[in-house]
């Protein structure tokens, strides 16, 4: 009897596809190059959660959801002291799973999910990819991660800031397509450390190069 896993495949944006071995070797692979984000990044994320914590603050600098352009102590301190107002953004969105909503349920929530994004934007300091990053943390179930290379698999042009809604739908239609969800949860199965959905999908797009010719 064939393995069911050795047929499923990840169809990424552009038309790519990759084979459930490739996305687990692609998972691995970046688990070995980069052990201190899993570490201090995903293992500390506790599930779905309303209320900001210091390691939700400390572990957006292993993401290095900063990068070089500002100090990041500045925006974390900026978080910190308006953790309120971002919470409060945070805990009309869903804690259940991607996978697990219905589509009228996706539809009413991509609106939160984007709410939430420009809130946390609107810190100082902050920018698209640090805000995606942070609410990854705190819904890491319909978080997903935006940054400039994921941008490449999105977009022709970089914006200045993401059509949210659009892309939030774009993402949820291509993580919860049939075949998709399947094997993401065949890969999140095989590893020993738990994933979410989303951040599987991330991972496979930020290790993997977009072709460069038209989008489709």
């Amino acid at each position: 009897m064939v393995d069911e896993k050795t047929v499923m495949q990840l169809r990424l944006p552009r038309n790519q596809v990759r084979s459930f071995e490739e996305v687990v070797t692609t998972i691995s692979n970046y688990r070995k190059d980069c052990p201190a984000v899993i570490d201090l990044f995903d293992r500390t994320i506790d599930g779905p959660h309303d209320d900001i914590t210091p390691v939700d603050v400390l572990s957006l600098h292993a993401l290095e959801a900063f990068g070089g352009r500002v100090h990041p102590m500045t925006p974390l301190t900026s978080l910190w002291l308006e953790r309120d107002n971002i919470t409060d953004s945070v805990c009309p969105v869903t804690k259940r799973d991607i996978d697990e909503i219905t589509d009228e349920e996706v539809d009413s929530e991509v609106p939160k999910v984007a709410h939430a994004l420009r809130v946390i934007d609107g810190i100082k300091g902050f920018g698209s990819t640090s805000s995606a990053k942070l609410l990854h943390r705190l819904r890491p179930n319909v978080g997903a991660i935006w940054d400039s290379h994921v941008q490449q698999w999105y977009e022709r042009k970089k914006p200045r800031r993401p059509s949210w809604v659009d892309w939030l739908r774009t993402v949820y239609s291509q993580v919860r397509q049939d075949d998709n969800r399947r094997c993401l949860l065949a890969v999140r199965e095989s590893l020993d450390v738990c994933l979410p959905l989303l951040r599987i999908w991330d991972i496979v797009l930020w290790q993997s190069k977009p072709p460069q010719r038209a989008l489709v």
